[in-house]
């Protein structure tokens, strides 16, 4: 990556960007249902919660100038970005500080 990874672990930047608590709904919807079935499918048994379960997830990308160049406030816990956004947002913004 261009840029170094942070982790929130204090969650202080998590307020920040208004990630709040996911709703009952999240937790057990649809999109839910269906990572744990594909988990479960491809013999990868889910996990006792050993953290925050009610955390809303997301993923906040901001380049090295400060600009945030991707945010994605996740709907429940199998609502994530596909890895390929997230890296073409990275080469982007790559291609970016490189012409400046």
């Amino acid at each position: 990556m261009p840029w170094p990874l942070l982790v929130d672990e204090s969650r202080h930047l998590y307020r920040a960007y208004d990630l709040g608590r996911a709703r009952l709904r999240h937790l057990i919807g649809l999109t839910t249902i269906k990572t744990y079935l594909r988990e479960l499918l491809d013999r990868r048994w889910p996990r006792w919660p050993v953290a925050d379960t009610v955390q809303q997830g997301g993923d906040v990308l901001i380049d090295p100038g400060g600009i945030v160049r991707f945010l994605h406030i996740g709907a429940g816990p199998g609502d994530r970005p596909e890895v390929e956004q997230i890296l073409a947002v990275c080469r982007a913004s790559a291609e970016l500080n490189h012409l400046r």
